[in-house]
């Protein structure tokens, strides 16, 4: 069973809203609901409280945690090459480049995170 599957489970046993816990540890209903779908993990502290909370032992609980850890870093990823790819697709070279523009106006726009922190560098760099 999976982190989220597991909080779930037990939040659900205990005829408990994600609200009321969400309530309890003073954080939004929809951080407790992406714990629960997988997209993310509770901090080291949250997860304590989590644990109390559910009257689950922190310590077996921290695992499955780290396995979510991994699964949400894998699934944003893959979001981040897809939408980098899709914005690759759509990216002309006719739409981008002007007769008379400056250099800056006449280079292909950066696609990605990685590209506007490059670009950017360049820039400040004056390259």
């Amino acid at each position: 069973m999976t982190f989220g599957e597991t909080i779930k489970t037990r939040r659900l046993s205990m005829n408990m809203y994600q609200k009321q816990i969400a309530d309890r540890m003073g954080i939004t209903c929809s951080a407790v609901q992406n714990w629960e779908k997988g997209l993310s993990v509770p901090t080291p502290a949250h997860l304590e409280e989590l644990a109390t909370i559910l009257g689950l032992d922190p310590i077996e609980l921290a695992p499955l945690s780290e396995q979510a850890k991994k699964l949400s870093f894998e699934r944003a990823a893959k979001r981040l090459s897809r939408s980098e790819k899709y914005a690759r697709a759509f990216q002309s070279p006719e739409a981008v480049s002007r007769s008379n523009t400056s250099n800056y106006e006449s280079q292909v726009r950066p696609v990605g995170l990685s590209g506007w922190v490059k670009f950017i560098i360049m820039r400040i760099l004056g390259r």
